[in-house]
């Protein structure tokens, strides 16, 4: 039974994997921020076990379930740190040469930009798993672990990624890191399609307003309806 826990973990950490690497592709059309986004999984999930292990938690089925749950999350900030990283650097290339920044120093400043949104959102979402931790009876005995695990190895993966992300952006994406990609087919489709659908919500304010607070309304009365 808990190899079967364990073997569960590691598929969902390998489909997590090639998820990143198919979306990371298509979007940045660079191996290096791919390889620099992997680096998270295994970091987040190194520093999870040891700060389990320093609280005396035990690695166990439900502890394993909360890594597993976390899995997607884990490659999050990681993301978001390389892709405006990565970004910055071409429009620095783009520049005259007279103009340019240092690689050191866009890393820097394209990495302070997310700063503070990045640790906002891994605290808001870490902030739903909370309510698990004052479980009691059989209910916390069971589902507090898997709240700890959870919680841990987010936090684990923004720390790599406050960290670990930008050193090896500057590393590996180097004096010409960005320069000569442009952005790749399906990003410039999809901002020509947002354009359109933006603009048509912008014009529409209050039918948009409209639409979902009823959407709003009619998810609640079906809960309250179906739920009971």
């Amino acid at each position: 039974f808990i190899q079967l826990s364990v073997d569960n973990l590691v598929k969902v950490l390998r489909d997590a994997a090639i998820f990143v690497v198919i979306i990371l592709i298509l979007f940045l059309l660079d191996v290096r921020t791919t390889l620099i986004t992997l680096t998270a999984l295994p970091l987040s999930l190194a520093v999870a076990f040891l700060v389990l292990w320093a609280c005396g938690l035990s690695i166990n089925v439900m502890t394993l379930g909360g890594l597993a749950v976390a899995i997607g999350e884990l490659v999050d900030d990681a993301i978001i740190d390389v892709e405006n990283v990565f970004r910055r650097l071409r429009e620095n290339a783009a520049k005259p040469a007279g103009e340019r920044a240092s690689v050191l120093q866009v890393v820097y400043r394209a990495s302070n930009e997310i700063r503070s949104s990045v640790v906002f959102a891994t605290v808001i979402i870490c902030m739903v798993f909370v309510p698990l931790l004052f479980l009691q009876g059989l209910e916390g005995r069971f589902f507090r672990p898997l709240g700890i695990a959870y919680i841990v190895s987010t936090f684990a993966s923004l720390v790599v990624a406050l960290t670990v992300t930008p050193v090896l952006c500057r590393l590996l994406l180097g004096k010409t890191g960005a320069a000569g990609h442009g952005e790749s087919g399906l990003v410039r489709w999809l901002k020509r399609r947002y354009e359109r659908s933006l603009q048509w919500a912008l014009r529409r304010g209050k039918t948009v307003l409209a639409g979902s607070a009823l959407a709003t309304a009619a998810s609640l009365w079906l809960v309250s309806t179906f739920g009971t």
